[in-house]
């Protein structure tokens, strides 16, 4: 092996440089890494959010209108929906 100054020099500049680089790559990483995970985060919470708001106004509405619609009460006072039973003949199954 060569034992000149500039080989040794040369030697100690290139492991220097290797350290800085990969330290330098290692911190870029860890945060770009970060931000996606922290905007990908942001992005599934608003997303889950206006799903369960989609979901509870659904739901609150379809309670709002339940004396509407399907139980209703017609004419003769009862639901709609045993109106239409009672009105199938008698031997068909309801």
């Amino acid at each position: 092996m060569i034992r000149s100054i500039r080989f040794s020099l040369t030697i100690w500049y290139v492991g220097i440089l290797t350290i800085i680089l990969s330290l330098f790559g290692y911190t870029l990483y860890s945060n770009v890494s970060a931000n996606l995970y922290r905007d990908k985060m942001a992005l599934l919470i608003s997303e889950a959010d206006g799903i369960g708001d989609a979901i509870f106004s659904f739901w609150k509405a379809e309670w709002e209108t339940q004396d509407e619609g399907l139980f209703k009460k017609n004419g003769r006072s009862r639901p709609i929906a045993n109106s239409a039973i009672s009105s199938v003949p008698r031997g068909f199954p309801a």
